[in-house]
């Protein structure tokens, strides 16, 4: 309820309550264990919580940690779909036009922030190059998963020539704002010889097995609004913000149209908790679109909740075994850093292609008023404001320009 900031705040929040407070896990072990979500596909800040509650009680400990960590912001986001019903246009409404037009901002920061971190050097900034190209030129449902196969490949044929045949991750944002080395080159020299979180070879096949009929399960379902969730979960690599553009190819506009689609975006990011959860909004408001009642919009919500942070949270149970001996492979790492890059093209493709023309030309020509908003936003949040804060404050003012319009 408190976890603003996305996930490198989440994971700041997990170090000081559970290694520095609590004492369940000491900081190596604790790097260990993030780097392993950082190489997984899925929710980051999520399979690190998920992995720490089964290092305190066991499968259903970590399932009990990840109700516990999603559940508020999930619960917000599904009565934030069920408020705006079935109206035919959400964004008629001030406020939904002023989180609207923050969207370009936080998208464009969270590129920045990837470019940065995922893109140096020649090499990377060619892959993410390349990778959004593919999205931008070429209309397919396969198109974003065509680009991060594109970009593993680089990443093994161009990064293990172009470097020295060692891996060295991207360096992140640490909390305060300092860069630091990413947890995968930390714990590169702290793989301690016994881990405090073990998960036998048999949970991990019993997950495997799951994660296949979860995957066979939404495939064999004739309803098509909880596939789009279960696929977007095994392929986010980057963070939360890169959802954006997978689930935007699969559910705008046959399930969603693209202005509820992007007012749930932009109220995400005024809530504590994953990003993810704007699954829960968009399942309920699917079925809230169609006139199904509250109740029914609200299972629908929670139906894609699990579809989306499942196929995550699954891999990193069944990772965990073999994550020693995954980060010793050169070329594994180094298919790692090539679908970072690549997702980092592929989310500035969403912001070129699809969140700046329907965020801030909504009837076909730029508004003014939405772009000054989206300007502001944008500075905010270079001088270090909150997502949230920053959201409240577009809310605001697009409710004042509406106004006085």
């Amino acid at each position: 309820m408190t976890s603003f900031g996305g996930p490198v705040a989440h994971l700041a929040h997990f170090r000081e309550r559970c290694v520095q407070r609590l004492r369940w896990i000491d900081d190596a072990h604790y790097a260990q264990l993030v780097a392993c979500c950082h190489a997984l596909p899925g929710p980051t800040s999520s399979q690190a919580g998920f992995l720490l509650g089964w290092l305190r009680a066991g499968p259903l400990g970590a399932l009990a940690a990840w109700v516990a960590f999603t559940a508020p912001s999930a619960a917000v986001m599904i009565l934030l779909a069920i408020a705006l019903g079935s109206s035919a246009d959400p964004s008629a409404s001030g406020w939904i036009a002023g989180i609207k037009a923050i969207v370009p901002a936080v998208v464009l920061h969270a590129v920045a922030g990837m470019a940065r971190t995922l893109c140096r050097g020649a090499a990377r900034v060619a892959i993410a190059t390349v990778a959004g190209g593919i999205t931008l030129a070429w209309t397919h449902p396969l198109e974003q998963l065509v680009a991060i196969a594109v970009g593993a490949l680089a990443g093994v044929a161009v990064l293990g020539v172009a470097g020295s045949g060692r891996y060295r991750p991207a360096a992140t944002a640490a909390p305060n704002g300092a860069a630091h080395p990413d947890a995968a080159a930390r714990s590169e020299s702290m793989m301690p010889d016994a881990h405090p979180l073990h998960i036998s070879r048999a949970a991990a096949l019993a997950c495997a097995t799951l994660l296949a009929l979860v995957v066979a399960g939404s495939l064999l379902v004739r309803d098509n609004r909880i596939m789009p969730y279960v696929s977007a979960g095994m392929l986010v690599f980057g963070g939360g913000h890169v959802v954006l553009p997978l689930l935007e190819a699969d559910l705008v506009p046959g399930i969603v149209d693209q202005s509820r689609f992007l007012a749930g975006y932009g109220a995400a990011q005024a809530i504590p908790g994953p990003l993810f959860t704007i699954a829960s909004y968009l399942g309920a408001s699917a079925a809230a679109r169609t006139g199904d009642p509250a109740g029914a919009s609200a299972l629908w919500g929670i139906a894609a909740t699990a579809a989306i942070f499942a196929p995550g949270l699954l891999l990193a149970a069944i990772a965990w075994p073999l994550w020693s001996a995954l980060s010793r492979m050169p070329r594994a790492m180094h298919a790692l850093a090539g679908v970072q890059a690549a997702v980092t093209g592929i989310l500035a493709a969403a912001l070129i292609e699809m969140v700046v023309p329907a965020s801030l030309a909504p009837a076909g020509r730029a508004d003014l008023w939405l772009c000054a908003i989206a300007a502001l936003a944008f500075v905010a949040l270079r001088w270090g404001a909150p997502a949230w804060l920053v959201t409240v404050a577009g809310s605001l003012l697009g409710a004042a320009s509406a106004a006085l319009d």
